[in-house]
């Protein structure tokens, strides 16, 4: 289930807007310039834990969702689960980065809340295997995984500088307490 909270930057405390309803989230997110789909994680046999083992139909399927991009170039990243006491935002969240170009994400297993900055909000987007995100080139965010649950999901990119991380310096990625999505 896709779920959307977004904060006004001055007002990181306190929710502006909550969707939960798919349609409504794709809405939000296309106001922004960012796209959501979700393909369904088809049964991958056996464990997967390189490019190797991922059906080449799964990424001809990705790359299909968006025809007006190539996608060569494919990064698996996994992340082993965190405590299930553990808090999921603070301690436990990606630093605030961005990627010189446009990429896709993937999510295979496990799930979080991948937030994303613009000028004077913060979407915090719900994730969940089988989600599919566009974050364009540039677009400052991070994540924060799930509380016990192993992360797999596959980047994208038209060129390897697309999988490069720039940091961005900022601390708001430990500034905000995330809701459970």
């Amino acid at each position: 289930m896709a779920t959307l909270v977004v904060y006004r930057a001055d007002n990181l405390d306190n929710p502006a807007k909550l969707l939960t309803h798919f349609d409504d989230v794709q809405a939000e997110l296309a106001r922004v310039s960012l796209r959501l789909h979700h393909h369904p994680v088809e049964e991958l046999s056996g464990a997967v834990g390189t490019l190797e083992h991922l059906p080449q139909a799964l990424l001809l399927g990705l790359r299909a969702l968006y025809p007006e991009h190539d996608w060569p170039h494919v990064e698996l990243y996994a992340r082993d689960a965190i405590p299930v006491y553990a808090t999921a935002s603070v301690e436990t969240a990606e630093q605030e980065h961005c990627h010189p170009e446009a990429g896709l994400r993937y999510f295979l297993q496990g799930g979080g809340i991948l937030c994303l900055r613009l000028a004077d909000e913060v979407l915090a987007l719900g994730c969940e295997p089988g989600d599919v995100i566009e974050l364009p080139a540039g677009s400052r965010h991070w994540f924060s995984p799930r509380p016990g649950e192993d992360l797999l999901l596959v980047r994208l990119s038209a060129s390897s500088a697309g999988l490069l991380v720039e940091p961005t310096g900022d601390p708001i990625a430990r500034k905000i307490q995330l809701p459970d999505l």
